[in-house]
């Protein structure tokens, strides 16, 4: 997602933040992070579940099926979009914690492609412009519930309720294959014995994540009959 991290510091002058659609590269990706704050509002358009990283497990939204086929950002007529946090905070992101447990501020020196001018950092008389306040706003709400989403997740991992959701697909005539996401486990029993010692732990926010979590997967439908379905002329 991200291509050219740097220290973001409020005391910065100049930035152009370019419209969401015109950062390109975005288009490649089919997996965004998700925080427990907006996780109900994105089950309802695309798949929740979790993927493998040198850290442990990262909650999701899978967004598309193949690269370049990103339904968060294609404007596709057959498929209801939802902002997810991370994209609508863009180019803004989230650096590791500092040893006070502090988020710190990162963003991403990537130019947009387009015609539309971008809009500043600052306005004339050196506040922070509505676009930046908004993209900046987003970021605060999505790492105000994103380390309690991590912490979440990694239990689910240790207690064994994550199992690897490797799928094959068929697009025309050829077959897509996704690798590296994990779903909870899906047998019922066990997932009803191991959710349960982690509902005694952290309460709610179990519950709701395993709930929107088994709802989001059906979503999967939405994302192959977007792939497979015609242009709206």
């Amino acid at each position: 997602m991200y291509k050219n991290l740097a220290p973001f510091s409020y005391e910065r002058k100049r930035l152009e933040l370019f419209n969401i659609f015109q950062y390109k590269h975005l288009n490649k990706t089919i997996t965004f992070p998700v925080s427990l704050v907006e996780v109900n509002n994105v089950a309802h358009s695309y798949p929740v579940l979790w993927q493998r990283n040198k850290d442990g497990v990262e909650l999701v939204a899978l967004v598309g099926l193949e690269a370049d086929h990103n339904y968060a950002l294609s404007r596709h007529p057959n498929f209801v979009q939802c902002n997810l946090l991370i994209l609508e905070a863009y180019p803004f992101a989230l650096a590791k914690t500092d040893k006070d447990n502090h988020w710190r501020i990162l963003v991403d020196e990537v130019m947009g492609q387009g015609e539309d001018d971008p809009a500043p950092l600052r306005t004339a008389a050196g506040e922070l412009s509505p676009e930046a306040d908004h993209r900046l706003s987003a970021l605060r709400i999505f790492a105000e519930s994103y380390g309690r989403t991590q912490a979440l997740s990694q239990l689910l991992d240790r207690v064994g309720l994550l199992k690897p959701w490797d799928v094959s697909l068929k697009i025309g005539e050829r077959f897509v294959g996704l690798q590296g996401l994990e779903v909870l486990d899906r047998d019922v029993d066990i997932r009803r014995l191991k959710l349960a010692g982690v509902i005694e732990q952290v309460g709610w926010d179990a519950i709701h994540l395993a709930t929107m979590h088994e709802l989001s997967l059906f979503r999967m439908q939405n994302l192959l009959e977007a792939r497979t379905a015609p242009r709206a002329a």
